[in-house]
């Protein structure tokens, strides 16, 4: 299979920390044209959750940074690729 990697999916953060208040800015960069993709903040549990449907190119999600993300959360995020849909 050549091409793009399309099992794992870079996510980059804007900052190395934060602290409670500030949001950071994060870059999912998705190989696919068309997607939906699910990001979330972990830590013990699901902190934070969102999800952007039909997404195209890589998207930028802001994520307010609360208590419970300090420290050592982990931001995660699944991109499942959109294909045209058939109509018969």
């Amino acid at each position: 299979m050549g091409g793009a990697q399309t099992t794992t999916v870079d996510v980059h953060l804007d900052k190395k920390t934060y602290k409670v208040g500030e949001s950071a800015k994060v870059l999912i960069a998705s190989p696919f044209d068309r997607s939906d993709v699910y990001v979330a903040v972990v830590r013990n549990d699901v902190l934070y959750a969102t999800t952007l449907h039909d997404v195209k190119g890589a998207p930028t999600v802001r994520i307010p940074i609360t208590p419970d993300m300090l420290p050592n959360a982990a931001v995660e995020a699944v991109v499942v690729r959109r294909g045209r849909i058939s109509r018969r």
